[in-house]
Parts: structure tokens; C-alpha cells; sequence
């Protein structure tokens, strides 16, 4: 009787996957207009040579996870302009639990060496080693929740210590391929210093334009607000 049955359809619809050599170029540039409750309005200037962030699209890389060598980001305002970031290299490994089978632990792990600036009220930026350890996991189809604990030390800078301590958590939010969310908290303490835990929270957007441009939305709350809008070129 099964034989008698007629033929089924058995067509296996396979996602589309584009071949890296044909995605997006590595290389990034950014252009923005900022607003800092300090600084009021700037312009900003950011060169990525290489790799991806965590709100790339396209093939390639790994999603939700971070490679870059030599970015760094320059702000330009009224009467001056300083760089609030060099990073020597950032890495970002994120597991989502793909599997769920047992080795599929949903580890994520960052390491970062940087000239970073300490809050976006102060221009002063310090070498810093920083790293963090967590785990990921999947609250439905289109959102990643990582939590970690970490720290790293510095150059000491007035009140601030050489070392810190710091814990967070990271949402990503895939819309789709062409547009993408992150949300950060973090509360980091610095060791043996005058200066008070800092909470600090961002959020960004970005939406693909093309495979390669993009625009992204940009907000950090670290006791000093600011916001930004930009554009941005893969070369």
C-alpha cells in the first residue's frame, strides 16, 4: 500500500551561501557625526584594514564574533581633534550552542590590546590588555545572550589603577542579514583607585546598504552621553 502512494516532494531547500572570495571586501572606513553631552558636535574618522565585527554580514567569518588589526578611530571637533582608540588587536569569540550536543559548551572569550580612551569625557587614552571569559546561549531563533567576567591592566592615569576588574553582557539581535543589533552592559572597577565603579552601556545598529556599504546607528551611556550616525566603505 506505501507503493501505491504517490510520489512525494522531496526537494531540499538549501540556504543560499555565498563563497568568501565573493563577499564583502575586509577592509572598512567609516565616516560620522557625533554628538558628546561634553564635546557637543564632532565628525569622526574610523579605518578598519582588517577584519570584521560583530555586526558584519556577508561570508567569511564567524557570526556574532570580532577580528580586527589596527583600527583605530579619530575624533574631530571645533577647536581640536584625538584619537579615542588604537587597537593593536581584537578578537572576539562567540559560540551560540549551534548543536546542542554536549561539547557544544557556548564558550565566548575576548582578548584586546589597545590604546583605549578611559570614558568619552576625557580625551586621555592608555594602553590597556584586557581580557573576558563567558558563555552564550540562544533565547530564541534570532537573539544571542553572552554573559562574561574578566579584566585586564593599564597605564595608571591620575585616579585611575593599573588593574581592573570588570563583568557584562552582550545581546546580538539579527533582524536579518542586512540588519543587525548589539547591546552591551559593563560594570568595571578599578583596583585600589580613587575613581568609583563605571557602569557603561551601548547600543548599534546597522543596516547593509550594499555588499559594500552600510550605515550605523550609534549610543553610549558612561555617565557621559553621546550618539552618532555614520557611513561606511568595505575596500
Amino acid at each position: 500500500m506505501r507503493f501505491l502512494l504517490p510520489v512525494g516532494n522531496n526537494q531540499l531547500k538549501q540556504a543560499k551561501r555565498i563563497a568568501p572570495h565573493e563577499g564583502r571586501s575586509p577592509s572598512y572606513t567609516s565616516f560620522s557625526w557625533v554628538n558628546n553631552q561634553l564635546y557637543g558636535d564632532q565628525l569622526a574618522l574610523k579605518v578598519r584594514p582588517a577584519y570584521y565585527d560583530s555586526l558584519d554580514s556577508g561570508s567569511g567569518h564567524i557570526v556574532n564574533s570580532s577580528l580586527s588589526m589596527a583600527e583605530f578611530d579619530i575624533r574631530i571637533g571645533k577647536d581640536s581633534w584625538y584619537m579615542t582608540q588604537f587597537n593593536l588587536f581584537k578578537v572576539e569569540s562567540v559560540h551560540s550552542q549551534t548543536t546542542g550536543l554536549a561539547e557544544d559548551s557556548g564558550t565566548t572569550w575576548n582578548l584586546r590590546a589597545a590604546w583605549v580612551q578611559l570614558n568619552s569625557a576625557n580625551e586621555k587614552t592608555v594602553f590597556s590588555i584586557q581580557g573576558d571569559y563567558g558563555t552564550s546561549f540562544k533565547t530564541m531563533d534570532k537573539l544571542l545572550i553572552s554573559a562574561f567576567i574578566g579584566g585586564g591592566v593599564q597605564d595608571k592615569y591620575k585616579e585611575y589603577s593599573n588593574i581592573f576588574v570588570r563583568a557584562g553582557l552582550t545581546m546580538h539581535y539579527n533582524v536579518n542579514d542586512r540588519l543587525r543589533f548589539r547591546f552591551d552592559a559593563t560594570h568595571k572597577e578599578n583596583i585600589n583607585a580613587l575613581i568609583a565603579g563605571q557602569n557603561i552601556y551601548s547600543l548599534n545598529g546597522r543596516y547593509q546598504l550594499s555588499l559594500n556599504q552600510d550605515i550605523r546607528l550609534y549610543y553610549q551611556d558612561d555617565a557621559n552621553r553621546e550618539f552618532g550616525l555614520s557611513y561606511g566603505y568595505y575596500w
